[in-house]
């Protein structure tokens, strides 16, 4: 699903709010391609024996697949918090510790109300699909289907997303990519400007809106490089392959902006994060040591906040839209209490202790005869 296009794709959406959005978009960008998904798979197996599938957690299609005696082991690749029933987290919302041993029993319940009250329909309309194409009645809620795959592959680690009370293995394996090194291209005409601000001490602030919700730069971006204007701060704000046009004309003193930038290059350098909560950008933000100020509302990235809240490497808002004077704010602290970068080297530190492409591999390895 691209963010950007939703409303051209689904005008009728635009009049959507709250549930009636959430049950929309399960049921017409989820369930929707579930047939074609199927058959693709169904295509791709008959063309090539297979010992396992591995499926991001909204590939629905996936939900008939686990039905299947035929099929092969389905795997979950955890792209994002997990979305079905567990008890470590609830799938939004506080994780409340203050209920001690009774969190695991209340995020379970949260779960289970918010299946039966708020998604019903859209669980109704998941078993008529996939009784309308000869597939068997749905083995778990619709969001619940890596309950009954073969296992989970977190792109993450425990400190970070908390996983329990599954019925499947669970492998937090970190990042899928190497371990952080030093950048191997030639560094943009403006990074003697960072070098110099790291020598004199002055923080560095990256600023994205990642590679997808990034059509409107005014939501966090440009805002982000008016808060910190007058700070003593560089500002180093990506696009994500976006022409900056006019924002690259009257920056302050204080701030670049470019397209794209190699995180190898700038995170060690980068005092802090700004983004709207993207899993991978905030995974690799923590693999980095990196701490965050995350703005987000939407999809998953409420989840994201809420994880990032009881890591204690950042702060967040639940909001696309922050005002600049609330950023000003929330970067100050993270920039001035050292106890968010502790937690995120600590993070970073789980990071540089994980499998990742290797656990990955093993983990599929483990399902061949």
């Amino acid at each position: 699903m691209n963010e950007d296009t939703v409303l051209e794709d689904f005008p009728e959406r635009a009049e959507l709010s709250g549930l009636a959005a959430a049950r929309f978009d399960m049921t017409r960008i989820f369930l929707d391609p579930v047939p074609g998904q199927l058959d693709a798979a169904d295509r791709a197996l008959a063309e090539e024996r297979a010992d396992a599938i591995v499926a991001e957690p909204l590939f629905l299609g996936a939900l008939a697949l686990v039905g299947r005696r035929s099929a092969p082991p389905v795997l979950t690749l955890g792209t994002m918090p997990p979305l079905g029933r567990q008890s470590a987290m609830p799938p939004v919302g506080p994780p409340w510790r203050l209920l001690g041993r009774m969190a695991p029993t209340a995020h379970e319940l949260l779960h289970r109300v918010g299946q039966r009250a708020l998604l019903g329909p859209v669980q109704r309309e998941a078993e008529r699909r996939l009784s309308s194409m000869g597939e068997a009645p749905p083995r778990t809620f619709f969001l619940d289907w890596p309950r009954a795959g073969a296992g989970l592959i977190q792109l993450s680690v425990p400190s970070f997303e908390p996983i329990a009370g599954l019925p499947v293995p669970v492998h937090h394996v970190g990042s899928l990519a190497a371990p952080p090194a030093g950048p191997t291209g030639e560094a943009p005409p403006w990074w003697p400007r960072v070098e110099a601000a790291v020598t004199s001490g002055v923080p560095v602030v990256h600023v994205t809106q990642g590679t997808a919700a990034n059509t409107d730069l005014e939501q966090l971006v440009a805002p982000t490089i008016r808060a910190l204007a007058r700070r003593p701060v560089l500002v180093v704000a990506t696009t994500g392959g976006r022409d900056p046009g006019s924002m690259s004309e009257g920056l302050p003193d204080n701030a670049v902006v470019d397209r794209w930038v190699d995180y190898s290059r700038l995170l060690p350098a980068a005092t802090a994060m700004v983004t709207n909560g993207g899993y991978g950008g905030v995974q690799e933000a923590l693999r980095h040591g990196v701490p965050l100020v995350i703005a987000g509302a939407q999809q998953d990235k409420a989840a994201i906040a809420t994880r990032l809240r009881r890591s204690g490497a950042g702060v967040a808002v639940t909001t696309l839209t922050p005002h600049e004077e609330t950023i000003d704010r929330l970067v100050g602290t993270v920039v001035r209490e050292g106890r968010y970068r502790t937690a995120a080297r600590a993070i970073a530190a789980d990071f540089a202790a994980a499998p990742g492409m290797a656990g990955a591999v093993a983990v599929l390895e483990e399902q061949m005869p």
